[in-house]
């Protein structure tokens, strides 16, 4: 049997006054792979359990979801 593979789904919600918002959807990775991108992608790791993650950028927020892959 295969691990499983997980997906990170990003949204950049900002002031449309400032930027275009922006959705990104990585493609199937282990859950170390995974992980890692999300620690690039808020900034730090997680220690925990968490699935979503939100973060204020500039001009907004970023949610950042890490879920099993179909």
């Amino acid at each position: 049997m295969t691990d499983p593979t997980w997906i990170v789904h990003v949204r950049d919600a900002v002031d449309p006054a400032i930027a275009v918002a922006a959705d990104y959807t990585s493609p199937a990775h282990t859950r170390e792979a995974a992980l890692a991108l999300v620690t690039l992608l808020v900034g730090r790791t997680s220690a925990d359990e968490r699935t979503t993650w939100t973060l204020a950028i500039a001009g907004g927020r970023r949610t950042v979801t890490l879920e099993p892959a179909p």
